[in-house]
Formats: C-alpha cells, structure tokens, sequence
C-alpha cells in the first residue's frame, strides 16, 4: 500500500470548499501582518517610554539607593510599563481575532485567567 502524501493533501483541500479556503487564506494573511505589528509595536512602546523619561525619573529617585535595588526595580518597571502598553495588542493577536475566526470560544475571562 502506497500513501503519497501530495494526493492526501490534495484531496483534504478540496473537500474545505472555497468558502474555507477563502478564510483560511485570510487568516494566514493575516498572521503574516501580526508576525510584523509584533516586531513593531515593541519598538513603539520602548520609544514611548523613552520619550516620556519615565525609567530616567525613577533613576534619578534612587539614586542614593545600592546598585542592586537600582537595576530591579528599573527592570522592573520597564517590563511592567511594557506589558501593560503592549497589552490591547496581544488581546487582539491572541484572542479577539482568534474567536473572530472561530478558531476558540473561550471567553474573554477565562482567556485572561490564563495569562497569569
């Protein structure tokens, strides 16, 4: 018995139907531009940051502080100030566009449970 894995591709393809095809060339589409907004949207919330001076103001607080404190809590800060910018677009990469394609039916809530 031969199994030509071409022919088994094919044939499950076809039996998608255009309808289905159409949506999962949409979503894959699509996932390309997340791919990108991921790599972008970083960089924009390092330059709000930066711009703001926010790890620069905390700084200068602790200035008097050890070497230790000093790094931590700017790291810190830094991943929490990050997070919760970058937070409206991993919502919408990660759960609303997935249940826009019916790929879950999780709720909003359960899906942010799981986050922590």
């Amino acid at each position: 018995m031969n199994f030509d894995p071409t022919t088994a591709t094919d044939a499950s393809i076809s039996g998608l139907g255009e309808e289905a095809l159409a949506l999962a060339a949409a979503y894959t589409a699509g996932n390309h531009w997340i791919l990108l907004w991921g790599i972008i949207v970083p960089i924009i919330v390092t330059a709000i940051l930066v711009r703001t001076r926010l790890l620069e103001r905390i700084a200068h607080r602790l200035a008097g502080r050890r070497f230790f404190i000093r790094v931590f809590s700017l790291s810190a800060v830094f991943v929490v100030a990050s997070t919760l910018l970058e937070f409206p677009f991993w919502l919408y990469a990660d759960w609303w566009r997935e249940s826009q394609y019916g790929r879950t039916n999780q709720p909003l809530t359960d899906h942010l449970t799981q986050l922590a």
